[in-house]
């Protein structure tokens, strides 16, 4: 892996000027963001085994990767990586933080990621699964959310995943993987200001937003001192049978 993406990230400016000069612009470019699902944890009706994968940062195309998922269904961790070659779209990715290589390659291609381990992840491109506002009062951010700003019904445009945890080690820094149109999934970054109490602050500069926008995590929610909020959110109706 390349130094400085392996949690925790660097700072942001540091790595929006890497990207924006490692990836020409005449480059035909495989577009590893988005949804998958890894068998190896996979549990219907359940977050278990998902992951949402994002190549950008705020809306900056370039070579790294962050991941995030849960195995579980309830604990959601970060993970980073980087594209070993955009146009094959062979990729590489730091599983040391829970507990896995350093740098496991696979390589994307026909809607799925296939690992040197031999696992597979496929992609989806719409949700194989209906929402609905969770209500398991968990103090833990980590989680699947809904933005009412940019949500569609039946695509993943205003969905996001949180997570606070690098790998299976909890922290204070919090990532952010979402899509606002279901096509393009970004990143962004923050932390929590006071635990405790939820209240967290994330930087959604690189998205054209505010360096500092300051929220509260309470009660399966993110309330946003500019009047969003994003609600955590439950799956039903899974309908992964004949797909994954």
């Amino acid at each position: 892996l390349a130094q400085g993406f392996s949690c925790p990230f660097d700072p942001l400016p540091n790595r929006i000027m890497r990207v924006s000069i490692v990836i020409p612009s005449f480059v035909s470019a495989v577009e590893v963001g988005g949804f998958f699902t890894d068998p190896n944890h996979f549990q219907k009706g359940s977050f278990a085994g998902t992951r949402f994968i994002s190549d950008e940062i705020g809306d900056a195309a370039g070579n790294s990767l962050t991941l995030i998922g849960s195995d579980d269904g309830k604990s959601f961790w970060s993970l980073n990586g980087t594209i070993v070659d955009k146009a094959s779209g062979k990729i590489s990715v730091d599983f040391s933080p829970k507990g896995g290589p350093s740098g496991l390659t696979g390589a994307f291609a026909g809607g799925q990621i296939t690992w040197d381990d031999g696992n597979h992840w496929s992609q989806y491109t719409s949700p194989a699964f209906t929402l609905q506002e969770a209500s398991s009062g968990a103090s833990d951010v980590g989680g699947f959310f809904t933005d009412p700003n940019h949500y569609k019904d039946g695509s993943f445009a205003g969905t996001r995943m949180i997570s606070d945890e690098c790998g299976d080690t909890p922290g204070t820094r919090i990532v952010l993987v979402g899509s606002d149109d279901g096509t393009a999934f970004w990143m962004l970054s923050g932390e929590f200001v006071d635990k405790s109490s939820g209240k967290i602050t994330v930087d959604f500069s690189p998205k054209g937003g505010p360096a500092d926008l300051r929220g509260v995590f309470q009660n399966d929610q993110i309330v946003w001192e500019d009047g969003n909020h994003w609600s955590r959110m439950a799956m039903s109706n899974p309908k992964f049978d004949a797909l994954i």
